[in-house]
């Protein structure tokens, strides 16, 4: 085929010739090229099914073939257990003929297969941030055993690490890997959705000292087919029973209730037409081996199956051929669209999406509530990619504080004990702290001991203190985010799933697109009892969901509501609500940015949520007490209550001149989430909110 094709181990060459494969595609040729003649870090980002996981194994798995290895070779993380099971099984496939090893390593994993590994470390370990870290704590010893010949690291789906804490956590984890092996190993990383590079090429490459490559490959033939509008009245759902009838498909949507809502209606319309009930649900509080059965369901094809997912299904499991997505209402990012529009259309080259949309009441009672706000940003959001193919930058937080307490508690926990010179020198050289001034972590320190986290000996040595012990023998300890208190819900003895909300008996919700009513509750084990129910029920989720929109979506959909352009992709019904938002927009009279409502005054700076954070922080250090409106989890408008257009032009005025520093703002600080947050001094948790929330 080429010179890369010839670099492969045989076995690999025999096995592209049996799958009769007639080329290596771009991204496999490049990715072979980095690979076998550099010691750069790789990051591979292109689209769903382009050949991104075979242009990282193949290369890599020639490598450690015919080398002598000592140790683990390559590690696979993944940010969801269900992608290793996924990877694991295309793995052993083309393995067969060589005698490497692929071991899972994550909490549904065999316990035989962990033991194997640890008596002979060899081949390919595949695992999740959360297991490393519990390695590190509870069997550091055998660190450098299992990984010290560690070669690779391939980080798959990397952009759902990037800019997050668990990204942080992982960052931290592989540079603590890094010290107690005394080796760099290179590290691969595979995305489907990046725009700019930039910050990818930065966190795979932080605390290596490594270049990193990042191949430009322009994909080829990849078409998309759009439709955005309204059903009828009253006819949604009816309308998305005929849009997916017998269809290989997925229907997202931006919460857990919504895809319950979508799949229950669904099911009883099928009863109702006698079609096929052939319905499944696909989200994080779904059980495992029902989310097994969707997406087996899917791979094969054997029944045209419709999915409800959330973003479970966003990322790159394997769900074979799909004819159409459909999103209901607008997607949450230009990122998620991207991710969920390349779900479709691997055979045909062609990705097919719908965008359906309810009618709703208006969201206030000001003419600027009554614009459809959320119709708007879905168009921005296919225009920023169709026309710019801009995707939303990831933003690293500044001072991860909350992070740097859990590793500080897991490192002194694998040591047993260290001084505070000795601790501080080994934490705040990690990449993701160096922003952290030796004073902030003194104070710290000080409250990890006051709260009993951590205790000093009269010789000056911290270890672990009585209330950090009893954090850490929780299992819940070796992950950075937050995990609510669950209840298992039972029908027949199979679990359905779970649920944070714990019913009462005879009160009925939905879950797994079936409506249930509670027989009985054991609140001390956790347990909800069910049996089915005929009639309508809803679900109740807790959600804090917490999105930073930038300010190009924001300046983009101001964009859509002044120009008069008409969309192809739009269809009849939601093209009359553009023209009818574009109408009530223009009737507003908006100068400067800045309206009159009557006893109200409207500032509209069309930034993102960062940026008007810090005018609604301005103006109160001036007096002026507000609102910051969010449309469709967008930031809208600020409401300034009692106020006149002229003075709030005058006082915006003085901020763009004397740009005020954000951390002398008086600020009420959100809640930053997660379960060690508390343990955080509070002065601390101001500046990191200052730093990420107000731009």
């Amino acid at each position: 085929m080429n010179d890369a094709f010839e670099k492969l181990a045989p076995f690999i060459q025999e096995y592209i010739y049996k799958s009769k494969w007639k080329e290596l595609r771009d991204i496999q040729i490049a990715a072979c090229e980095c690979i076998f003649n550099t010691q750069d870090n790789l990051l591979l980002a292109s689209g769903t099914a382009s050949g991104k996981t075979e242009a990282a194994f193949l290369p890599v798995i020639s490598k450690i073939y015919k080398e002598k290895i000592d140790s683990v070779s390559v590690l696979y993380i993944s940010p969801l257990k269900a992608l290793i099971n996924d990877q694991f099984e295309r793995l052993n496939d083309l393995l067969k003929e060589a005698i490497i090893p692929v071991t899972k390593w994550h909490g549904d994993a065999s316990a035989g297969g962990k033991e194997k590994l640890r008596s002979f470390p060899k081949g390919i370990l595949q695992t999740t941030p959360e297991s490393l870290e519990a390695m590190l704590v509870l069997r550091r010893h055998e660190i450098k055993m299992l990984f010290s010949d560690l070669r690779y690291i391939i980080i798959d789906e990397v952009h759902t690490f990037m800019g997050s804490g668990r990204g942080i956590h992982l960052l931290c984890i592989l540079e603590r890997i890094q010290r107690d092996i005394n080796r760099i190993p290179i590290r691969i990383g595979l995305s489907a959705t990046l725009g700019d590079y930039t910050y990818a090429e930065k966190y795979l490459s932080a605390g290596t000292n490594r270049a990193c490559q990042v191949p430009l490959i322009e994909e080829k033939g990849r078409r998309v087919k759009l439709l955005v509008d309204y059903p009828e009245e009253d006819e949604f759902f009816l309308d998305l029973y005929y849009r997916t009838l017998n269809k290989q498909c997925i229907i997202f949507s931006n919460s857990k209730a919504e895809v319950e809502e979508n799949i229950t209606s669904l099911r009883r319309i099928a009863k109702e037409k006698g079609t096929m009930d052939a319905y499944k649900v696909h989200h994080g509080n779904i059980s495992k081996s029902m989310r097994e059965e969707a997406e087996k369901a899917m791979k094969t094809g054997e029944v045209k199956t419709v999915v409800g997912a959330t973003l479970t299904l966003e990322l790159g499991i394997d769900v074979g051929d799909l004819e159409m997505i459909v999103q209901t209402g607008a997607p949450l990012s230009v990122s998620s669209f991207v991710q969920r529009l390349g779900r479709s259309g691997r055979k045909s080259g062609v990705g097919v999406m719908y965008f359906t949309f309810r009618e709703k009441p208006g969201y206030g009672n000001m003419p600027i509530d009554k614009i459809d706000w959320e119709l708007v940003k879905c168009i921005a959001v296919i225009e920023l990619y169709l026309k710019e193919r801009w995707i939303e930058p990831v933003v690293a937080g500044q001072y991860p504080y909350e992070i740097l307490l859990h590793q500080t508690l897991s490192h002194v926990a694998s040591v047993h004990e260290t001084r505070a010179a000795k601790l501080a020198e080994y934490m705040l050289t990690m990449s993701p702290f160096r922003n952290i001034s030796q004073e902030d972590y003194r104070i710290m320190l000080l409250k990890m001991i006051d709260d009993g986290l951590l205790e000093r000996t009269e010789e000056g040595f911290l270890h672990v203190g009585s209330l950090g012990e009893a954090i850490i023998s929780n299992f819940d300890f070796f992950s950075v985010f937050e995990t609510a208190i669950e209840y298992s819900v039972i029908y027949e003895n199979r679990e359905i799933g779970q649920v944070m909300v714990p019913y009462e008996e005879e009160e009925t919700f939905s879950l797994a697109g079936r409506a249930w009513q509670v027989v009985s509750i054991d609140k001390s084990s956790h347990v909800i009892h069910v049996k089915p129910h005929e009639e309508h029920a809803e679900s109740r989720y807790k959600s804090d969901m917490r999105l930073i929109v930038p300010s190009k979506l924001v300046a983009k959909m101001f964009e859509v509501l002044s120009s008069d352009k008409a969309y192809n992709y739009l269809g009849k019904r939601a093209l009359e609500r553009l023209f009818s938002s574009r109408k009530r927009f223009s009737a507003l009279r908006i100068r400067d940015n800045v309206m009159q409502a009557g006893d109200k005054c409207l500032f509209l700076p069309r930034l993102g949520t960062k940026e008007i954070m810090y005018y609604s922080c301005a103006l109160r250090m001036y007096g002026y007490e507000n609102e910051i409106r969010y449309l469709s989890f967008v930031p809208i408008y600020i409401s300034i209550p009692g106020s006149y257009a002229n003075d709030v032009r005058d006082v915006v005025d003085k901020i763009e001149k004397h740009k005020p520093d954000k951390f002398d703002f008086h600020v009420d600080v959100y809640d930053l989430g997660g379960k060690l947050r508390k343990f955080v001094p509070d002065v601390l948790t101001r500046k990191e909110f200052i730093a990420d929330y107000i731009g």
